[in-house]
């Protein structure tokens, strides 16, 4: 089903028409259901990254000028991006090592970690503190390294481009929308909500939930470690 589709079938179901839910309603209201359906599926699957991207941005030297990114280690994170997953650091141009990650809640403990990282740190092993809306790279880098910093980010949502555009979940489940549709309609005329559409709309987003956290396991793979014992 395509946006159009979705569009044909909750007016047949909920038998509304253009005058009593209106296309810019039904546009406006869809974006708001579509959010809160890839929403539901970004907090109970942190594996499922949905709009994944490769960013590189340079690793600048720690005598960068204040303010500026790379001060002090200091990035700021890519537009957009709501989920950093993983980051990968060269300071020689040519090979990259990942990094570990360390998160704080405030200023205090934010202060405290950096003095660790400073302490276990290498260019072998670095490390990155996740603090507010900036990331913070240890140890510093002594030159400026084009692409010295690979991340991999999960991006924000993007808007849907037209009507004929399918929407990003498969589209056994795309009923699930149907609902959400006809739940925004029943909002807007409260005496003509039904129960079932709700019902209906918990079952459909239950499926989805199921379907991509099973298939997730599905594919994890689990390998024993190689130990060596001579």
């Amino acid at each position: 089903m395509n946006i159009q589709d979705i569009q044909q079938q909750a007016r047949w179901e909920g038998k509304f028409d253009n005058r009593t839910f209106p296309e810019a309603d039904f546009k406006r209201n869809f974006k708001i259901v579509r959010q809160h359906v890839i929403t539901t599926l970004l907090t109970r699957i942190p594996e499922w990254n949905f709009q994944g991207e490769m960013v590189e941005t340079d690793l600048f030297p720690a005598n960068t000028t204040p303010g500026e990114a790379g001060y002090n280690g200091e990035y700021p994170f890519p537009l957009g991006a709501i989920d950093l997953i993983t980051v990968d650091i060269s300071y020689d141009g040519t090979s990259y090592n990942r990094a570990k990650q360390y998160f704080v809640g405030d200023t205090n403990e934010a202060e405290e970690t950096i003095k660790e990282m400073n302490a276990v740190a290498t260019k072998e092993n670095p490390a990155i503190l996740i603090f507010r809306n900036d990331y913070h790279i240890r140890p510093l880098a002594d030159t400026l390294v084009p692409g010295g910093v690979k991340l991999k980010i999960t991006t924000d949502i993007s808007d849907i481009a037209d009507d004929v555009e399918i929407p990003d979940i498969l589209p056994v489940f795309h009923s699930v929308y149907v609902y959400e549709m006809l739940m925004a309609f029943g909002t807007k005329y409260p005496a003509k909500m039904k129960q079932v559409w709700v019902d209906k709309r918990d079952e459909e987003l239950s499926k989805l939930v199921n379907y991509y956290i099973n298939r997730w396991r599905r594919d994890l793979k689990i390998e024993a470690k190689q130990v060596s014992y001579e």
